[in-house]
Order: structure tokens, then C-alpha cells, then sequence
């Protein structure tokens, strides 16, 4: 069960990463003055 949880949270954490980096290089690369 302990590898399993520790695979899921790294899913999670490289989905919620890849999300953020969108976020930001969308954010800011269009509008640079936020």
C-alpha cells in the first residue's frame, strides 16, 4: 500500500506541476503586466 500511495502522490504532484506551469506561461508570457 506504501508504494502505492507514493506512486499516486507523484501523479498527483507532476499534474498539479504540469497545471501550474500552464498557468504561469500563460499568465505571464501574454501579459507581462499581470
Amino acid at each position: 500500500m506504501k508504494e502505492v500511495w507514493e506512486n499516486m502522490t507523484i501523479d498527483v504532484i507532476e499534474v498539479l506541476f504540469r497545471d501550474l506551469t500552464d498557468l504561469l506561461m500563460t499568465g505571464i508570457l501574454p501579459n507581462p503586466d499581470g
